[in-house]
């Protein structure tokens, strides 16, 4: 079937909704995936038929477009938690890292008001292994520092560092003390 280009280039740049089950259409990958945030993340084995994913319908989607979707980081102030319920823990997400919020964060961050995404417990786990990426801006209520990871590490922002042409205030995610107290300051 013919379609303008306009309209094609418009469908690919759509984002499927959360949720959405998928595999690559053309078999060279087995595994399969659910949607969050434009992110595609695996589903294991175990976890295709335990957490339901098997009862959805799946989606096939050419290689090149799940390949990438793979390699896509969860946005960044998006809140998850695991989709099993078997950690009843919440996390948000910052710099590809699930960080644990406690009650009292994840409603004074303001956390609560945003939709919370059930995502694989697999994945969700190897996500709170890490470290936030470089670059990430991270600020917590035990001060007014923005702060920026630096391998491993975080510096300290200023007031100066933002505006137009520099950082911005709406890349900043709100994280607990527990995370920027551990960084080392660099």
């Amino acid at each position: 079937m013919g379609v303008p280009g306009a309209y094609l280039a418009t469908a690919s740049a759509t984002v499927l909704p959360d949720g959405t089950v998928v595999t690559g259409q053309a078999g060279t990958d087995p595994s399969i995936y659910v949607m969050v945030g434009g992110s595609a993340l695996p589903i294991s084995g175990a976890e295709w038929t335990a957490d339901g994913y098997d009862k959805q319908s799946l989606m096939g989607v050419p290689e090149a477009w799940l390949g990438k979707a793979t390699a896509k980081p969860v946005p960044n102030g998006t809140v998850v938690r695991d989709v099993a319920g078997t950690d009843t823990t919440v996390y948000v997400m910052a710099g590809g890292t699930a960080v644990p919020l406690t009650y009292a964060d994840f409603t004074g961050m303001g956390y609560d008001k945003q939709s919370l995404l059930g995502v694989p417990g697999t994945w969700l786990g190897k996500a709170a292994a890490g470290a936030p990426a470089n670059g990430t801006l991270l600020l917590s209520p035990d001060s007014p520092t923005v702060w920026q990871v630096v391998g491993g590490g975080k510096k300290a922002l200023t007031a100066a560092d933002f505006g137009p042409g520099k950082y911005s205030f709406s890349d900043v995610v709100k994280v607990p003390t527990a995370l920027t107290s551990k960084l080392p300051t660099v």
